[in-house]
């Protein structure tokens, strides 16, 4: 429900945002791109937007390549960490600088009371430990980390700054730091089965929770044979250390039989089953990976979800409201915000306003100027804003700018598509994952779609299939509806795969170094390739 209900005086907010610009600022005034944008003369909003531009990242990129190569006080003053590396999942990776102080905002916050629930359970259960799905390399804790993901330099930050005792995760640090391996889900899986003590389980998202769930599934009766036997297949990419240490383990045939038993009961709601302690699972989603949390909450059953701070590799925005909500309140000391208006139908305006005047209902992309150099930074997320009240301003992301399917004006986002996909759930069951691309054939657009299913022995043929989801679409955005009518836009085209069959055509992999997601909105060209294949 939007809430708009004001409890406050707006104002207030925009006069301590703006406080916190005019304290990046007046630290940033002497340095290269402090004095050509005039830092030391803007004293109102009005004289920020007169001097210093909208900017995307390729104005700042030479900058940082400045930086990168040793050069000081070129974007900022502040005292660098590192270099953030993008995944690049919506065009080229970029380098982007990380100062010391934007990194401790993010251990500063707290989701949800997340720290505070831990302590309590190790109050009452001293060897209560935490499942962290995914991949630290050992190389993080080492002080020649010149570039690394958002994820990985806060927990270096943390381990370092003695903020997290990496000992209190499952396996201890030396089965939670490992070398580059593709089958790290093998490691986290055979160390939990022994743990009966996990409260929570964490990733950087939620689709690693789910990823690694379904590898339980399939793997369950390998896994505990392997431990039964204490034997390690030959063909994992585990370095001899790793190896030593999960055979170390303590193992007790109580446990093992226990959670084999459960495994054979099915999976639903395995995770409170077999770690009845467990308290939350916790990462990052939005409402676009709805069909991904969906197969999660399968797993997790009753277990609430924390999704994590609503973050991009640029800066901290906002930190979530509840358990299981997408809704996020603005962190006013982490950014200075900006928001480019959308009209009404859906296209980006040249109006700018600030954070005490948007307006509960509408979208804006949203701009900032962050502790790490970039200044007034179109970030290419598209937030809603939900309501504003208790000093608190609330949003939730809608879409990537560049992450728009357009063949002639229909403008169909990444919410479209799932809101279609969550209408196709009731004609193919047990979708597990979709991407969907467009692109002109014959001087006319086209739709194709590409579902995973479990099975693909429906009854039922993908022309069929085809036809819902031109429906589905139809109904959800008029102006697709319309360019239908008008054969601008053809009838789109649907396949239906199972897991391998897809996964092999979208060549989506476990990368060593990189979070996995979802890969919901194909480019042009990725579409290309996959359509040669």
């Amino acid at each position: 429900m939007m809430k708009v209900e004001l409890n406050y005086d707006l104002k207030t907010v925009g006069e301590v945002n703006f406080s916190f610009l005019r304290k990046i600022l007046g630290d940033n005034a002497n340095t290269e791109y402090g004095v050509k944008h005039n830092f030391s003369k803007i004293k109102t909003i009005e004289d920020y937007r007169k001097y210093v531009p909208l900017s995307d990242y390729y104005d700042f990129k030479q900058y940082v390549y400045r930086m990168y190569e040793g050069e000081k006080n070129v974007l900022t003053a502040y005292p660098l960490e590192t270099f953030i590396t993008t995944s690049g999942t919506t065009g080229e990776p970029k380098r982007i600088p990380l100062t010391k102080k934007s990194l401790e905002g993010y251990l500063k916050n707290k989701a949800l009371g997340k720290e505070t629930i831990i302590q309590a359970c190790r109050k009452e259960d001293p060897f209560a430990s935490r499942l962290y799905i995914g991949f630290l390399d050992t190389n993080l804790m080492s002080s020649c980390c010149k570039e690394m993901l958002l994820s990985e330099a806060i927990y270096k930050c943390a381990y370092t700054k003695g903020y997290r005792d990496m000992s209190g995760y499952v396996g201890g640090e030396d089965l939670l730091m490992v070398e580059n391996t593709l089958d790290v889900f093998y490691v986290r899986l055979w160390s939990a089965i022994l743990d009966e003590h996990i409260v929570t389980i964490e990733g950087i998202y939620m689709y690693d929770l789910l990823q690694f769930f379904k590898f339980f599934e399939e793997k369950y009766e390998e896994v505990i044979s392997n431990i039964r036997n204490g034997f390690i297949p030959d063909d994992l990419v585990l370095s001899d250390n790793v190896r030593k240490k999960l055979l170390e383990l303590p193992v007790s045939e109580e446990r093992l039989s226990f959670v084999e038993k459960e495994c054979k009961k099915g999976f639903e709601g395995i995770a409170s089953r077999i770690w009845p302690k467990i308290k939350f699972a916790y990462g990052i989603s939005s409402k676009v990976y709805g069909y991904q949390n969906k197969r999660l909450d399968k797993y997790l059953g009753d277990v609430p979800k924390i999704f994590s701070f609503f973050a991009m590799s640029e800066s901290l925005v906002g930190s979530p409201v509840d358990y299981d909500s997408f809704e996020y309140e603005f962190i006013y000391d982490s950014a200075f915000y900006e928001f480019i208006v959308f009209d009404e139908q859906g296209s980006l305006c040249e109006e700018v306003v600030s954070i005490d005047e948007v307006q509960p209902g509408r979208m804006y992309e949203l701009v900032v100027t962050n502790l790490s150099g970039f200044y007034r930074y179109k970030t290419g997320d598209v937030i809603k804003i939900l309501g504003h009240s208790d000093q608190k301003v609330t949003f939730e992301f809608m879409f990537r700018k560049n992450l728009v399917l357009n063949l002639a004006g229909e403008k169909i986002s990444s919410k479209h598509i799932e809101l279609a996909m969550q209408k196709m759930d009731d004609v193919v069951h047990g979708i597990l994952e979709y991407s969907v691309g467009a692109k002109l054939v014959d001087n006319v657009g086209k739709y194709f779609v590409f579902l995973c299913t479990k099975s693909t022995n429906m009854g039922l043929i993908e022309s069929d299939i085809s036809e819902k989801f031109d429906l589905f679409l139809c109904e959800i955005n008029y102006l697709y509806k319309e360019l239908r009518t008008l054969n601008l836009i053809d009838k789109p085209v649907v396949h239906v795969y199972n897991e391998e069959k897809y996964f092999s055509i979208i060549n989506k992999k476990t990368a060593k170094k990189r979070h996995n997601k979802p890969i919901n909105i194909l480019s042009l060209k990725n579409l290309q390739v996959i359509l040669e294949r």
